[in-house]
């Protein structure tokens, strides 16, 4: 995870806009790194989400090898990625893992939001990096 969060910093460095996000960082008072890293919890969670996806989507097409991958096939996965992750969802809320991490989440919100604050009005061209989403 360590690697994926210095290869999106390195990627976010390269975006066109590179230098107004950097001002934007600068203008708050807090480093462009520690902005990412400081948003390593949603990093980590997106990493991990889009590592399941590919994972259940590989399994899914084994499955389906033996019909035509078409759009409806997708669709056909879509709605069984929907009915996966409302099940992961939903089991997860009962756990005390859930409790105690929204817990942390409350805590760590006031730098989200002075994060979100300091990158609100700046344009980002995504790319293939999802750093600022």
């Amino acid at each position: 995870m360590n690697q994926a969060l210095e290869n999106a910093i390195k990627e976010a460095k390269e975006a066109e806009n590179f230098p107004e996000i950097l001002e934007a960082c600068r203008s708050a008072g807090v480093s462009f790194e520690d902005t990412i890293k400081g948003n390593f919890t949603a990093q980590k969670r997106e990493l991990t989400i889009d590592r399941l996806y590919k994972n259940e989507q590989e399994k899914f097409m084994e499955v389906s090898m033996s019909e035509e991958w078409t759009e409806s096939g997708l669709e056909g996965f879509e709605t069984y990625w929907n009915n996966l992750t409302n099940t992961i969802v939903s089991d997860y809320k009962k756990t005390k893992a859930f409790v105690e991490t929204s817990k942390k989440l409350k805590e760590e919100a006031g730098f989200i939001s002075k994060s979100d604050d300091i990158l609100e009005d700046v344009k980002v061209d995504h790319g293939e990096a999802a750093v600022f989403e």
